[in-house]
């Protein structure tokens, strides 16, 4: 398991560059469950083949985050199936 401090940014974009789409990419499929509201899990899986299980807790713009790699493709598929929670796609 991993820890580290995660700091929330938010940008604001004025303009994309036309050939955007020419950069590397990942697709990310990721949903949050709220334990409490000062704890959350997330579980993510980017480009169908990289699962995560991450907590975060604490609250505002600086947090504890701890993050989980030992996490099966099929428990993170199994997590993110619809009804259970919400899927973000990015």
């Amino acid at each position: 398991m991993k820890t580290i401090q995660e700091i929330e940014r938010r940008f604001i974009v004025r303009s994309i560059d036309p050939d955007v789409r020419l950069s590397p990419s990942s697709e990310i499929e990721q949903g949050y469950f709220e334990t409490r509201p000062d704890c959350s899990a997330r579980v993510r899986l980017t480009d169908g083949t990289k699962p995560e299980l991450t907590k975060k807790t604490g609250s505002g713009i600086s947090r504890p985050e701890a993050t989980e790699d030992d996490v099966t493709v099929a428990s993170a598929r199994f997590l993110l199936a619809p009804r259970i929670v919400d899927i973000i796609r990015k």
